[in-house]
């Protein structure tokens, strides 16, 4: 996460988060308390704690988060993931958190009425071993509102006006690459 964007650290690099401190940081950015608000240090650490049985006190929780601390024991990493309901091996293994970091951004995709709205409408037209591409089609629409309305547009149209669309933006694509600078 840089420049404090909220995009996806996956959609950004294509590359796992590399730090303790960063994947704390998505997963504080978007695992959100029951009413909506990022979760506190003060909130981490007491969560930590109850869970664990270890105490961890909120300087420990900011440690982390600033790499200051970058060799947590098992049993804290082992709290953080059950703090904020993701494996434990999102800490360590860079496949399994680009993989979760993607089920987040869907989730976090889904918290909008619209996007819901739209996914629904999208899997009540899609056969089931094609749900996977709706997961897809939520995420890319996540950081993306304009392809909210462009999807809108999209499923109220026929075949016949579906497949000119199709033909209008690849040509546009066609056209955009030979206009651009070398």
């Amino acid at each position: 996460m840089t420049g404090g964007t909220k995009t996806s650290a996956v959609e950004v690099s294509g590359r796992p988060i590399p730090t303790m401190g960063e994947r704390i940081r998505y997963l504080i950015e978007h695992v959100r308390r029951p009413d909506g608000k990022k979760y506190t240090q003060q909130d981490i650490a007491a969560g930590v704690t109850k869970l664990t049985g270890k105490s961890v006190d909120y300087a420990y929780v900011g440690a982390m988060i600033n790499n200051r601390k970058e060799n947590p024991t098992r049993i804290v990493l082992q709290g953080l993931a059950s703090f904020f309901h993701v494996p434990a091996s999102y800490f360590f293994d860079d496949e399994e958190s680009v993989k979760i970091i993607r089920e987040i951004d869907t989730a976090v995709a889904l918290r909008d009425p619209r996007t819901r709205e739209l996914a629904l409408q999208l899997l009540r037209n899609t056969e089931p071993a094609d749900t996977h591409l709706v997961a897809e089609v939520v995420a890319a629409m996540s950081d993306r509102p304009a392809l909210r309305g462009a999807l809108t547009l999209m499923l109220s149209l026929d075949e016949a006006d579906l497949q000119a669309a199709v033909a209008v933006l690849d040509a546009a694509s066609r056209y955009r690459g030979r206009s651009e600078p070398t």
